[in-house]
Parts: structure tokens; sequence; C-alpha cells
């Protein structure tokens, strides 16, 4: 037994948190002789690591040589060193026994949502290490979730309509056959997983050239940037497809269209500089014969916080992996780990009167105020985007409501009868584990993510209902318009844009 079976033990049982949250850990182990070192800490990091391979070759001494090249990429967002022992010079020596040793430490609010893939990750870690003299230092790690919410109300060009104008005339051998035009319309710009786009689609073809098909992509592009060995590379995929047509010659033809943006995960990489997240609503006109097609695309923002504007009836968007707390307490009122008379933690409010990121027991923002002062929020009426005056955690359930300190009447941060991991309480986030791919296991240091926690019992949460239940109620649903009419007036460019030949 000893510090390589230990365990870190988290408030969040998924380890999941948003960004500004604070993170409230121990790290817990048995020990069954005197161990010495220099010092116990705790590091808590925030980084994205960017790295893929090339081959190349080249000519030397008359001969081809094949060589590769690494191109990589680093930034650090944040990086805590919490000393739980000791320190950096002498030796302390820790007694036989059982040690629970607690920390904490704040997610700022600028850092980028968790993400992976094979040519970069933006990774958060907790890392305990033994700093033992002349020794291999002793290290375990746990990696944490991290989400950055996006609001499409803090961007205007949500707001903005999108329409395409293609004005296209043919003509075969020299002859001409007449023009077409075909007008694309949406509404909005920004949309969050689950919302409907509403098209309308109005098309007149005054040729004797048949459109085969009209098609509308939303296509995502992800892209990463090397500084070692300069370069860059890019991951694309559509993630939602529509077709309509034919469009016979000499015809028009009025649809109104729905597409849903599928359910997916979200992440916000504003504050990464190496890994980029774009989404981009293509259209593309295919007509019949050797013509060629023509397209035009516009730059699409999915969020989490779906617009009030245009979606009155449309709750802030839940996230995937976390939900704010819903009492006054950090943490259930029974089933405690930490009895009262030996609890590790000491009795006092874990924010001290000076000094702290909140002072006193007030509340994330004191005095009740969001964080737009004068009372004039950036959003119109009385309805803000993040009601109550809170605002990073929607639903109007700040992590501590109320204004009360995150242990309310001066309790430990595990106060009363509260255990890190109820059985059948309500925890203060879902126990569904992320599903980002992060390593769960340990590795040959003997790095473990809460190997020895007991599984979390389901929370007597009512079932959620849907995000996006208003704002992906299809509307009553309109038959398309197929009507034949001979050479109808065509109908008003806007903001006609110029067409992409393929």
């Amino acid at each position: 037994m000893g510090f390589d079976e230990g365990h870190f033990a988290f408030d969040s049982p998924n380890l999941t948190y948003y960004t500004g949250q604070i993170v409230y850990g121990k790290l817990v182990f048995n020990q069954d002789k005197l161990k010495t070192f220099r010092g116990l800490y705790v590091k808590v990091k925030g980084y994205c690591d960017v790295h893929w391979t090339s081959q190349h070759s080249r000519r030397v001494n008359e001969r081809t040589e094949h060589y590769t090249k690494h191109h990589n990429s680093h930034e650090t967002y944040f990086e805590n060193k919490i000393f739980l022992m000791g320190g950096t010079d002498g030796e302390v020596h820790l007694q036989p026994g059982h040690h629970e040793f607690p920390f904490q430490c704040q997610i700022p609010i600028h850092c980028p949502s968790s993400f992976k893939s094979g040519n970069g990750y933006v990774q958060y870690e907790v890392k305990a290490v033994v700093d033992r003299s002349f020794k291999f230092d002793q290290e375990k790690v746990a990696v944490l979730t991290v989400i950055a919410p996006i609001d499409l109300n803090a961007d205007p060009y949500c707001k903005e309509p999108t329409v395409f104008n293609f004005i296209e005339a043919y003509c075969c051998c020299c002859v001409p056959s007449g023009n077409c035009e075909i007008v694309v319309r949406m509404n909005q710009s920004g949309y969050c997983p689950g919302q409907t786009m509403h098209i309308e689609l109005d098309c007149a073809n005054r040729s004797s050239v048949e459109i085969d098909e009209i098609v509308f992509e939303v296509k995502k592009t992800i892209e990463f940037r090397a500084t070692h060995e300069p370069d860059t590379r890019s991951d694309k995929d559509v993630i939602a497809e529509l077709k309509k047509g034919p469009i016979p010659a000499n015809t028009t033809r009025n649809w109104a269209l729905e597409m849903e943006i599928p359910h997916m995960e979200v992440y916000n990489l504003n504050a990464c500089s190496y890994i980029d997240i774009d989404y981009k609503f293509k259209a593309t006109i295919t007509p019949s014969g050797c013509h060629s097609d023509s397209s035009a695309s516009r730059r699409l923002i999915i969020g989490t916080i779906p617009l009030r504007e245009f979606e009155p009836d449309v709750p802030l968007a839940e996230y995937p992996n976390a939900r704010p707390l819903e009492t006054n307490q950090a943490y259930p009122p029974s089933n405690q780990t930490y009895p009262s008379p030996n609890q590790q933690y000491p009795a006092v409010n874990p924010y001290p009167p000076a000094g702290s990121p909140y002072p006193g027991g007030n509340q994330p923002y004191p005095g009740g105020n969001p964080p737009y002062p004068g009372g004039n929020p950036p959003y119109p009426g009385g309805n803000p985007p993040y009601p109550g005056g809170n605002p990073h955690y929607p639903g109007g359930n700040p992590p501590f409501p109320g204004g009360n300190p995150p242990y309310p009447g001066g309790n430990p941060p595990y106060p009363g009868g509260n255990q890190p991991y109820p059985g059948a309480n309500l925890p203060p986030y879902p126990n569904v584990a992320p599903t980002l791919g992060f390593p769960a296991g340990g590795d040959e240091k003997g790095s473990v993510t809460m190997p020895l926690l007991p599984p979390t019992a389901a929370v007597p949460y009512p079932p959620m209902p849907s995000p996006y239940a208003a704002a992906s109620a299809p509307e009553p649903s309109t038959p398309d318009v197929a009507e034949d009419k001979k050479l109808m007036p065509a109908p008003p460019a806007n903001n006609p844009v110029k067409s992409d030949k393929q």
C-alpha cells in the first residue's frame, strides 16, 4: 500500500467542469510505513498540443534519401502548482496511516473546450507528484473535461440573414438557351445542434435546360497549424445534406424546406491558437447536360446557447456532459465520507475574507449584478440570455445560487454528511462519462483516473426536456408547391451572390 495505490476524489463524479468553475478535489491514499520525501504537490494544467508527420525525399550524393518531418505546436493556458506537504528544499516525513490531502483550483474563464483529434488536442489534467531526492518522482494523473459555452447572442453575425441569388445564362454551340434565376434565403446565420434551418427556395427556369438538382450542405472543417516545421492540415466533413429537384425547362418552383442541424459535440476553440473549427453552408446548382455547376457558400456558426430573438420559447441549451448545481449547497445533505469530528477540511469558509477571488460570502458576481452593469444588458426587453444575472450557467441556476458561498453556513467543502460520490443522492453533475476519448486507465507510472471510486447510482433527476425542443419543432408541414407556370416574373434579387463555377 502507498501513494501508487491511491486515487483522486473530485466534487464532479464525471470530472466535467465549465470554464470559470472551481475544481475541488483531494488526494487519498494509505501509507503502511514511514515515507520521506522533499515535497508532495498537485499541478493543475491546461494546454494544447498539435503534431503530425509528413514524408519527403531529397538527393544526397546522387542517391535519393527519404526522411520524415515532424510538425508541432504547443501552448499552455494555465498552470497552478499547489504544495500539499513539504516544499522545494529539505525533507519531510509522512507517518503510516490513512491520508487525505484536499486542494482546489479555478479554471480560467478564457480557456477553450477540451478537444481531441488525430492531429492535435486540448487537454486539462491534474497531476500529483511526490518529489524525492536522488530518486525518480512518483506521479498520478487525472484528466478533466472542460466545457466553454458558445452564446450565439453575443455575436451579431449570427442574426444576419443568409441570401444566395444565382443568375445563370446557358447556351449550346454558341446558341443561347435562356437563363435561370434561383434565390435561396435563410433568416439567420447561427444555430445550435438539434435546431432546424428554414430555407426558402424560389426558382424561375426560363431556359431550355433542365436543373437536375439543388444540393444544400453544412460542412465542418478542422484546421491544425504547426509552428515547428510550419505547415497546416485540415480535416473536412459534411454533417448535414439536403437535395431538391429536378426543375424542368421553362417552369417555376417554390419550396419551403427544413434542414436539421444534427446533435453533436460543440467545441469552443476561440482561445486556441493552433486548432480552428469552422462551419459553412453551401448551395450547389447542377444543370443537365454539359453545363457547369454553380455554387455559393457562407460561414455558419454552431453554438450552445440559441438566439433568443428568433426562438423566444427555446430554453438555454443544456450542455452534453455537465449540469449546473440545482440546490443551495454544493453537496447533498447525507452519506458523507468525512465524519464530522475527523474532517479533512477546516470548519471555516473556504474563501478567506481577503485575497480571495470572490470576497466575503458573496456570489461570483457581487450584489447580484449581472456582468453587464447599468441594468442595460445587450439583449432587448427583460429577457437577457442569462436569466437572473447568472452569466455562465444557463437555466438561471448559478453554481452556488442565492448569494450563498460554495459551502453554505461556513461548513467544510464536504458539509454535514456528504460524501464526494453519493449513492442515489443528487450530484451536481450527471454521471454520464464524457465521450471525448480521453484515457480513463493508468499508465506505467501509475497514472489513473479515480480507479477506486464506487459506481454512481442513477441520478433521480426528472427527465430533462430536449434543450432545443421548441427550436427543433417543425412548423406545420407545408407540402411542396410545384406549379408549372410559363415564364413567371423573376423574384426580387436580394444581395446577389456571384456564383463559383465548379
